[in-house]
């Protein structure tokens, strides 16, 4: 219905440059816009803009030295996360609904949770690849991020190379594994109420949680 969305700058666009964040690509227009951002466009979204990221999409701060850092709009003395901190900032701050980043190790997830907004990372190849600038060619992805799961899912239809829409699966009898050491020490009381919500969400949808044990995962 015309709703804007930016793109991360590693995402091409064959009428903006796609810089990757780097100044070696400063001026480089594409011949042609990326898959992701071709799909989008047909379902009528409307480019608001291209948005600042992590050189190259190598790192979790989004502090660029040629571009200038991304802020965080909570706070403008923090980082937004990264590398997809653009895109988290111009949703948090309200300019856009809903943007694509691109994730490989966090990079869509990390500034959704310090912006406050949805991040989705999906499986490698549940979207197109193509036209995107890459890290690692097994493990990036392009990503959604949004206000709400509602607005991640509506982005993801439209991205999905198979968008037919399935029924809703149930997750009784799936069973998750939840490591206590390392990852509940020094918690914020206030994130571990959080986290027990969400895994008390799974527990009364039929989900199986199971205290688990992974005493070398410093060492990972």
């Amino acid at each position: 219905y015309g709703l804007p969305y930016v793109l991360k700058d590693n995402i091409n666009t064959a009428n903006l440059p796609t810089t990757g964040g780097t100044p070696a690509l400063r001026n480089w227009i594409p011949p042609k816009d990326a898959e992701i951002t071709k799909r989008i466009n047909q379902a009528n979204g409307v480019l608001f803009g291209k948005v600042n990221m992590h050189e190259l999409a190598y790192g979790i701060t989004s502090n660029n030295a040629t571009f200038g850092p991304v802020r965080n709009p909570y706070d403008r003395t923090k980082i937004p996360g990264g590398s997809s901190g653009g895109t988290a900032a111009a949703i948090a701050a309200g300019i856009v609904p809903f943007g694509m980043g691109s994730d490989t190790g966090g990079s869509c997830r990390i500034p959704a949770a310090l912006c406050g907004c949805v991040g989705f990372r999906p499986s490698v190849d549940r979207y197109v690849r193509t036209g995107v600038i890459p890290i690692s060619h097994t493990q990036d992805t392009p990503g959604p991020l949004g206000r709400t799961v509602d607005d991640v899912i509506l982005l993801d239809r439209a991205c999905m190379q198979d968008n037919k829409q399935r029924a809703r699966q149930s997750l009784k009898g799936l069973r998750l594994g939840i490591p206590r050491e390392h990852y509940y020490q020094n918690l914020d009381p206030a994130l571990e109420e959080v986290i027990n919500k969400g895994l008390g969400k799974l527990s009364d949808a039929g989900v199986e949680l199971l205290e688990v044990s992974i005493t070398n995962v410093r060492q990972l």
